[in-house]
């Protein structure tokens, strides 16, 4: 610091009496010192430095001759080497530390992921253990599936639910007020296999009508949703079936 300050003196009582060529190189000198290379490149600031000096000695033993004009002009480029390579490094610097912030987001993004799958499979396992009885649960995107034999709720070709059902969707009614209460839920039944218009109809008044028992028990109205009739079911199959969809709140 002391040395610069010194050479900072003496460009300043100097420069006026200097020519063009040594003037500029003290110039550029003074700028790349007071810019990032002192601190990034000072081994070229260093050589610049010992230029600069050459140039100002070769001025006062021969004047402003060729080899004074050529070592001013070596200085020139060695201090405009040290402000570039000062940059480049720099630019390093930025390029490493938005690398570091990029792995650090993915960590994180990681990390969210894997809190979100872990709340997903502790939804689900809450709902498996508590709803076993009432069908099969799944687990499918961002849903999950509650799977249950239309014969489980309803008599043959009615819509009425049996009363043995009850309590098997007010196990499900419980589980969406109270462990999923911002959950969305869409309740589709499907078709007989014949697939007519009259089985369009069962199945929608079916759906219906356990979407209004999950109401009727504690579940929001506007958070349950019935959709169109499901397809058909398959001629040799189980039967008709009835799927709640689980859907977290948007």
């Amino acid at each position: 610091m002391k040395r610069a300050l010194v050479l900072g003196l003496a460009l300043t009582a100097c420069g006026a009496s200097m020519p063009a060529d040594v003037r500029q190189a003290q110039d550029a000198y003074a700028r790349a010192e007071s810019g990032p290379a002192a601190r990034l490149a000072p081994a070229d600031l260093h050589v610049a430095r010992e230029r600069l000096a050459a140039a100002e000695s070769s001025y006062r033993d021969n004047g402003d001759d060729y080899r004074t004009r050529a070592l001013a002009y070596a200085a020139t480029r060695q201090a405009e080497t040290a402000e570039a390579r000062a940059g480049t490094i720099a630019a390093q610097i930025r390029a490493e530390n938005a690398r570091a912030d990029v792995g650090r987001l993915k960590e994180e993004q990681a990390r969210t992921t894997a809190a979100e799958l872990s709340a997903a499979q502790q939804e689900l396992a809450v709902l498996k253990g508590r709803l076993a009885e009432l069908g099969r649960v799944q687990r499918e995107a961002q849903a999950t599936i509650v799977t249950v034999p239309s014969g489980v709720l309803f008599e043959s070709q009615r819509f009425e639910l049996r009363p043995s059902a009850a309590a098997k969707l007010e196990a499900l009614a419980h589980v969406l007020a109270d462990d999923l209460p911002d959950a969305r839920v869409v309740v589709v039944a499907e078709r007989g296999p014949n697939g007519g218009d009259e089985q369009a109809r069962l199945a929608g008044d079916r759906a219906s009508a356990v979407r209004d028992f999950l109401i009727a028990h504690g579940v929001e109205a506007s958070r349950v949703d019935v959709r169109a009739p499901g397809a058909p079911a398959a001629p040799n199959g189980p039967g008709p079936r009835v799927e709640i969809v689980v859907r977290p709140a948007d």
